[in-house]
């Protein structure tokens, strides 16, 4: 049996192109010998432009002859055909006690934390806010190390231009993540939609206290449907969903209990011990 995660990306590797022909070559052998192939689906297909038509390729082979395919999204499971066996887990999330980390302050309103890449959509929601005279509006920070040239000097223009934009651009370690997330009210993905199912970040976003948005799709609907977070349609009903966040005067749900016991059901070991069971059968 082989388990294989995040194959669709290995065109964008060190000489990928020949990694990627002999994979194809490879699977076709496992398979002719019996082997079991097993897939975690993590998008609908790569967040990156970079060897497209090879990716597609690999993406088309693993959809339709995978022995099983794991899903972290229910979405994930309209994209792989019938024809193949497929399941949805979600995502596994280390547990991690960060309750005595919390600030008494708030200083900032939103806080979008991780690598910051063009699929992100990072700069299309300030440049939303711009475009509709909300730019001045919040305070944003932006903690991440960010990834291509282009795409840091858009967010530095942005953020020389509009002061209550505070942006970090590199790795921040745990630690200091921990306390800049409890020093905001909201932690905000606003990722593009065209490839998006799952999201390890918002997974370990659960466990710090302050409200989640993100787009409704993939996982941010999965568990918007089930309370635990808040999905926006588009960008207007995202501003207005933060605007509700940020006002006193409307009350919010305490959903600290639900999310709780989300989190125990799905550690990494509750994930491993539920997929042994289904490996053995296959």
């Amino acid at each position: 049996m082989v388990y294989l995660n995040w194959i669709e990306d290995l065109p964008d590797k060190h000489r990928g192109v020949i990694q990627s022909i002999i994979f194809i070559l490879l699977m076709g052998f496992m398979k002719l010998s019996g082997k079991k192939i097993i897939w975690t689906l993590h998008n609908k297909t790569s967040h990156f432009e970079k060897n497209r038509f090879l990716k597609s390729i690999l993406f088309k082979l693993m959809l339709n002859h995978s022995d099983l395919v794991i899903t972290h999204a229910t979405d994930g499971l309209t994209v792989v055909p019938d024809s193949t066996a497929k399941i949805y887990f979600p995502h596994p999330v280390h547990f991690i006690n960060r309750s005595s980390n919390k600030p008494e302050s708030k200083n900032y309103d939103m806080i979008i934390w991780g690598s910051v890449n063009k699929y992100k959509g990072v700069d299309s929601f300030l440049h939303f806010l711009i475009e509709n005279d909300l730019a001045d509006t919040f305070k944003i920070l932006i903690a991440g190390k960010i990834a291509g040239s282009d795409l840091r000097i858009k967010l530095e223009n942005i953020r020389s231009e509009h002061r209550n934009i505070t942006l970090l651009d590199r790795f921040v370690e745990e630690i200091e993540l921990s306390r800049l997330i409890n020093s905001s009210k909201i932690i905000l993905f606003c990722y593009h939609e065209g490839s998006v199912l799952s999201s390890g970040a918002l997974m370990e976003s659960l466990q710090y206290g302050p409200a989640i948005v993100g787009p409704d799709v993939g996982a941010f609907k999965d568990l918007s449907g089930k309370g635990l977070i808040h999905a926006y349609k588009d960008y207007a009903d995202l501003i207005r969903i933060i605007e509700d966040l940020l006002d006193p005067s409307i009350e919010k749900k305490d959903n600290a209990h639900q999310i709780d016991a989300f989190v125990m059901e799905n550690t990494w070991d509750s994930f491993s011990h539920r997929i042994a069971g289904i490996l053995d059968q296959i």
